[in-house]
């Protein structure tokens, strides 16, 4: 169930149930604001069947996205014309989704210029009246504009935390737990689902948070230590690359808690709403002006590390910046 985009969705239906759905769709906003499960009740309501993302492949669907390199393990850079060629044949060979051939193009801001260009060829001439092409983005700004104007946009945006927190109820949340995932999901539906439905995530949070804290006190080497296990077997660097920037926007989350706090924000707006006490406490020895900037440090390492600088420098130079 796709929480919130009310508008959306009921064009979306309506088409559906008309039978006149576009032939490409392009799905974009922040990331988990519910692309993915737009794309997956689609998909159920046309093989009326309940279908989760990961297995949509299962119900005959093509995925395209990034792949792992087989021998390295490492994730690619790009989405590449080979996955793009897999499309044409699956138009030509494979069989119905209730009437429909489905492609689902993942992080189609990741398309080489080479896969672009043989994409836009599929768009301008579909191989079947019967495809049904849906391409998902974080980016529209890296999505090729001719590719633009062939499909037809829908655009997702961030949700009210309320109609989140409903939604985790709704899914059997005890009201804390929903009160706390519904502040960390950062307006995010998606988030919020895998935070509450996903051990690992929740878990991940929960370390990352604790990790986070650890920095804050000790001596440069002991809070360097507490970073180290970050870079251990770290073999896809993309991976970690990832990862990083997962663990800074946890770190980031807090440093903007610090600084609504020091403000004299209330405390209804703090999203590490579990540490509000431990970010009140620790937060004390740091002034304003230094909040600012380590929050504008971590933004920028964000940036950093998406243009592939060494993560390993980008940390060091964030825990000298605390000092």
């Amino acid at each position: 169930m796709v929480v919130g985009h009310e508008n959306q969705m009921s064009f979306l239906r309506s088409c559906l149930a008309k039978g006149n759905l576009a032939h490409a769709y392009l799905f974009v906003g922040p990331q988990g604001t519910g692309k993915h499960e737009a794309a997956t009740e689609i998909l159920s309501s046309l093989m009326q069947k309940e279908i989760k993302w990961n297995k949509i492949t299962e119900a005959g669907v093509l995925l395209i996205e990034r792949g792992v390199d087989t021998k390295t393990g490492k994730t690619h850079k790009e989405i590449s014309i080979e996955s793009i060629h897999k499309v044409g044949n699956y138009l030509n060979h494979s069989s119905f989704i209730e009437g429909k051939q489905v492609v689902i193009i993942n992080e189609a801001e990741f398309l080489s210029k080479s896969a672009g260009n043989a994409l836009l060829k599929t768009l301008e001439e579909p191989r079947s009246r019967q495809a049904l092409l849906i391409l998902i983005s974080a980016d529209e700004n890296k999505i090729l504009g001719t590719i633009k104007s062939r499909c037809q946009i829908i655009r997702f945006f961030s949700v009210a935390t309320k109609k989140i927190y409903n939604d985790l109820i709704s899914k059997g949340a005890v009201p804390q737990l929903a009160e706390e995932i519904s502040r960390l999901s950062s307006n995010q539906p998606e988030r919020a689902s895998e935070l509450f439905e996903d051990s690992v995530f929740y878990n991940f949070y929960k370390t990352e948070a604790e990790r986070f804290l650890g920095t804050l006190n000790g001596s440069l080497k002991e809070r360097w230590q507490k970073i180290e296990p970050v870079f251990k077997e770290k073999e896809d660097h993309i991976g970690a690359r990832d990862n990083l920037i997962s663990i800074l926007e946890i770190w980031l989350g807090f440093w903007r808690d610090s600084l609504l706090l020091k403000v004299g924000g209330s405390d209804n707006l703090i999203k590490n709403i579990s540490y509000l006490e431990q970010i009140k406490t620790r937060s004390v020895g740091f002034s304003l002006e230094k909040i600012r900037e380590i929050i504008k440090t971590i933004e920028k390492a964000i940036i950093m590390l998406r243009q592939n600088i060494h993560p390993r420098l980008i940390l060091e130079n964030l825990i000298l910046s605390y000092y």
